[in-house]
């Protein structure tokens, strides 16, 4: 809906992909953090299944680790995830 200049994802493939992958892992997590959210504070208790919280839990962990190194490991070019946006680099 945006011209190339406001674009917030890369129209380049690798990089596009990076976007998309990192941001559907980041969704992944928080959909996972909220199942496990309403199993222990929304069923009754005696409907709660502990290991569905457990393993919820562990999605969301391997998830952020995931992300937490997207964040912190450049890419080729020494870039993180995407590169540089372009309004930065218009400032």
């Amino acid at each position: 809906m945006v011209g190339p200049e406001r674009r917030l994802t890369p129209s380049d493939v690798p990089p596009r992909r990076r976007v998309l992958q990192t941001a559907a892992m980041a969704l992944g997590c928080a959909d996972k953090a909220q199942w496990a959210f309403y199993e222990e504070r929304v069923r009754p208790a005696e409907k709660v299944h502990t290991p569905w919280i457990e393993h919820n839990d562990r999605q969301v962990l391997g998830g952020f680790e995931y992300l937490n190194t997207a964040a912190t490991t450049k890419i080729d070019d020494g870039r993180w995830i995407a590169g540089t946006p372009q309004i930065a680099r218009q400032m």
